[in-house]
């Protein structure tokens, strides 16, 4: 479609005929020209909304063609997207979730920025379980008040409902602040989580599971903003909530436990991240049994906190743990290497050679297999046996 002045000015000297001016009766031939099809109420909408008389210069023409190559490209967009949602609309229930949102947007030849798609989310709403009316989302986009009506089926759409509810406006914050936080606007993400945990405190109170996940989320983003005792203060919030609610061996107490003790651990607090970790391990394997992959991870880091502590002995038990998870869960994979090289340094410093050498061995192996021989990685381990086989 035409979008220059240049174009839309050669269209003009095309039809003015040696007059200065064309009249309202020529427009709907130019506007085809210029890729439109209108019809004769789009024409009449057009001129009432851009310009009050009959006859056009070429700065009028210009004007008015601009806002209706807007005005189309917009109606273009619309049922494009109309069509994509419906696609995604498997139920058939005017509904997509904010990931099928996403999607649609993230596929070639997408004309909305991250900001955009913001916006649309939060002109739309969210509702509590995650998914929204596209046809609001549609209309309240890009369509005025006074004017909702576009090309292909839009008689069958009604007009976007009214303001948000309560629970829709923190839903939708919550969304936003996700994609906010996908490219990096943390602060901003943080702000949003605060707007949306203030009016979730105002509909259940201040002791419920969504005001609990809230606060976990913005301790999240405090986290990665590096503003670790906020972040603690987060999350210790989030964990007083949900073990009132949920009970203390409840799975979402477990995940803050975790962060919790992550966070500690930071602070150079180890025995007491020691400690909570060993709470979120027990509820871990109550809930999946000894040999799921979280399991490891807590397992590993555990080991290096009981090293730290010089608790040599029980670090050596913890690994030894998490090296047969892993390698019965994926014996090929870096999280088995990982667990080597630990276990090797671990013995080495011991003093026990001939033990950290075998171990060293065999992340040579794993990390040979899984990255080529020529991996910055490889070749410092290659480094570390030669010098402990010298």
């Amino acid at each position: 479609m035409a979008d220059s002045i240049a174009t839309i000015q050669a269209v003009f000297d095309e039809f003015r005929g040696g007059e200065d001016c064309l009249t309202a009766t020529q427009l709907p031939a130019t506007m085809r020209l210029l890729g439109m099809n209108p019809t004769e109420d789009d024409v009449t909408q057009l001129c009432n909304s851009v310009c009050n008389s009959s006859m056009l210069d070429g700065t009028a023409f210009v004007q008015l063609m601009q806002e209706a190559l807007r005005q189309w490209l917009a109606k273009d967009q619309a049922q494009e997207l109309l069509l994509s949602f419906q696609a995604f609309d498997t139920q058939g229930n005017g509904r997509i979730s904010v990931e099928q949102l996403v999607q649609i947007m993230s596929m070639s030849g997408n004309p909305f920025t991250s900001e955009e798609l913001e916006e649309m989310l939060a002109n739309a709403g969210v509702d509590g379980d995650g998914t929204l009316a596209y046809r609001d989302l549609i209309l309240k986009h890009f369509f005025s008040a006074e004017s909702r009506t576009a090309r292909g089926d839009w008689e069958s759409l009604q007009g976007p409902s009214g303001p948000l509810s309560p629970l829709q406006e923190a839903t939708t914050l919550g969304e936003v602040a996700k994609l906010k936080a996908a490219r990096g606007d943390l602060e901003d993400a943080a702000n949003l989580r605060c707007r949306g945990l203030a009016i979730l405190e105002q509909i259940h109170g201040p002791e419920h599971p969504d005001v609990a996940a809230a606060f976990h989320a913005i301790a999240e983003l405090k986290e990665a903003q590096g503003r670790v005792e906020e972040a603690l203060e987060a999350y210790t919030r989030a964990l007083g909530i949900r073990e009132k609610v949920l009970g203390p061996n409840h799975f979402y107490v477990a995940m803050t436990l975790d962060s919790i003790a992550n966070l500690k651990d930071r602070l150079g607090q180890v025995e007491e991240a020691l400690a909570v970790a060993c709470r979120s391990l027990a509820i871990w394997e109550r809930f999946f049994g000894p040999q799921h992959p979280h399991i490891a991870k807590i397992l590993f880091n555990l080991a290096g906190r009981r090293d730290s502590l010089g608790e040599v002995d029980e670090s050596l038990r913890l690994y030894a743990r998490a090296l047969e998870i892993q390698e019965h869960l994926d014996p090929d994979s870096t999280e088995v290497a990982d667990i080597l090289n630990a276990t090797a340094n671990l013995r080495e410093r011991m003093g026990e050679i001939a033990d950290c050498l075998n171990l060293y061995s065999r992340e040579l192996a794993l990390r040979e297999k899984l990255f080529g021989g020529s991996h910055p990685e490889v070749l410092e381990l290659r480094d570390i046996i030669a010098s402990l086989q010298a």
